[in-house]
C-alpha cells in the first residue's frame, strides 16, 4: 500500500489533534516520531469492539448461506 505524503500527514495532523498520538523527542531531520497516547489506545480499543460487533453480525447473517 502507497499513500501520498498529503494523506500521511494529513492522518497524523488529526490523530494528534485529536490527542490520541503525540510527537516524542527533537525533530531530526523530516524525520518524527510518534506514541500513541492513553486516549488513543481507548479510542483502539473502542474501535475494535465495534468492528468485533460488525463482524459478528455479518457472520451471524451469513452463516446459512452454504
Amino acid at each position: 500500500m502507497r499513500l501520498a505524503a498529503g494523506t500521511l500527514y494529513g492522518a497524523l495532523t488529526t490523530l494528534t489533534e485529536r490527542g490520541w498520538i503525540e510527537a516524542v523527542g527533537e525533530d531530526e531531520g523530516r524525520r518524527k516520531e510518534y506514541r500513541i497516547t492513553p486516549e488513543g489506545r481507548a479510542a483502539v480499543r473502542v474501535e475494535l469492539a465495534r468492528l468485533q460487533e460488525l463482524t459478528a453480525n455479518g457472520e451471524a447473517l451469513t452463516r446459512d448461506w452454504a
